[in-house]
């Protein structure tokens, strides 16, 4: 008989996990009395909370997000759910000016080859007004359009883009392996900067996802902004790098940033809600082990702490863990909520009707 029919290793696990914070609460009990203890329990929190304010960075001025995101969707459910008497209450009227409800994720990929010229100028006819692309270096710090980590998904050649030159990687064909590669054939990787042009002329809001930490990226972004002014009032820089996000902010405060954020990002490089899809970064189990509980910090931090130290006015979260709860939480803080992917239309309704939140789609066709 297999071992995993003999011992249910969740419940294992969920023991375990129980018998932690109880032996964790009896310690701090017992180690409460030290008079040491009871000092070092009353000054780390007021040196974090000083330390915290200190270097926090104040979010810009509402009417700067406000004239890149428009006004706020209201969302029935959260409309009714706010009556303090019980009764139902009628949701206001959407908003008549702009509101950004739908974002063209990689420029809508499944239409046109993803993070392209050719996708821009589809997704620009089909009516985006807001479009999500993402930026990488080359290994002599080019800055380019590509999503992955590795070139295989969408050209024909293996290795990463972080590793290759500009040279080497400019002729590649990106629609190889597009449904539509016939209509596309020799779409190219855009430079950074050709992207930008086109947006600021066509008056598009931008989502840049950075999918590069390095230093250099940081300088990347902080030049374009001063050669291009009017990416202030239609821009925001993402990351799930909190790090990153801090850097630019440190060094540019009038910069609008959202951070992005997944459950078992630290641990799995891809996630689903079942769990058996979930594709770990490592298969050794005390480096997974480790990388779980970094993902129960970052998480507890992206929560808690971010917001008040980096200052992002907006966060982008995977759909499938997204509740009223959530939209509810965010909105206490400020913080706008968009979702990402959402490429089925009953979801796309579900999230700008019910929950009155943004989403990011594939596709702009019907929209």
């Amino acid at each position: 008989m297999p071992l995993q029919a003999v011992v249910d290793f969740k419940l294992a696990c969920s023991c375990l996990y129980l018998w932690i914070w109880i032996f964790t609460i009896f310690l701090l009990a017992v180690e409460v009395t030290n008079l040491f203890v009871m000092s070092l329990l009353i000054a780390g929190p007021i040196v974090t909370y000083w330390l915290i304010t200190t270097f926090a960075i104040p979010t810009p001025h509402e009417s700067i997000v406000q004239e890149i995101l428009g006004s706020e969707l209201k969302g029935d459910i959260l409309c009714e759910s706010s009556s303090s008497s019980g009764d139902v209450v009628s949701c206001p009227d959407e908003p008549t000016d702009f509101a950004m409800k739908v974002i063209a994720h990689r420029f809508a990929g499944i239409e046109a080859p993803e993070n392209s010229l050719e996708a821009l100028e589809l997704c620009y006819k089909n009516g985006a007004v807001a479009v999500e692309f993402d930026l990488v270096l080359t290994a002599d710090f080019v800055p380019v359009l590509f999503h992955d980590v590795t070139l295989d998904r969408v050209t024909n050649i293996v290795g990463q883009i972080t590793e290759k030159l500009w040279s080497e990687v400019k002729e590649l064909d990106i629609s190889i392996k597009h449904p539509f590669h016939k209509k596309y054939e020799g779409t190219r990787i855009p430079l950074f900067e050709d992207v930008i042009k086109k947006c600021v002329d066509w008056d598009l809001r931008m989502f840049i996802d950075v999918k590069d930490d390095r230093p250099e990226t940081v300088n990347v972004v902080l030049k374009m902004y001063e050669k291009y002014p009017k990416m202030y009032k239609r821009t925001i820089v993402s990351s799930f790098n909190g790090i990153f996000l801090y850097n630019i902010r440190r060094a540019n405060p009038a910069i609008v940033v959202s951070m992005a954020w997944r459950p078992l990002y630290m641990s799995c490089k891809k996630y689903s809600l079942k769990q058996a899809d979930c594709v770990p970064y490592s298969t050794f189990i005390p480096a997974h082990c480790v990388a779980r509980l970094m993902d129960h910090v970052t998480t507890w931090l992206f929560n808690h702490i971010a917001h008040h130290l980096i200052g992002f006015s907006a966060v982008l979260i995977c759909k499938d863990i997204i509740t009223p709860e959530t939209v509810l939480c965010w909105r206490a803080k400020n913080v706008r909520l968009f979702a990402w992917t959402v490429n089925n239309p009953l979801e796309k309704l579900h999230f700008s009707r019910n929950l009155g939140i943004g989403y990011f789609t594939d596709s702009m066709l019907g929209e």
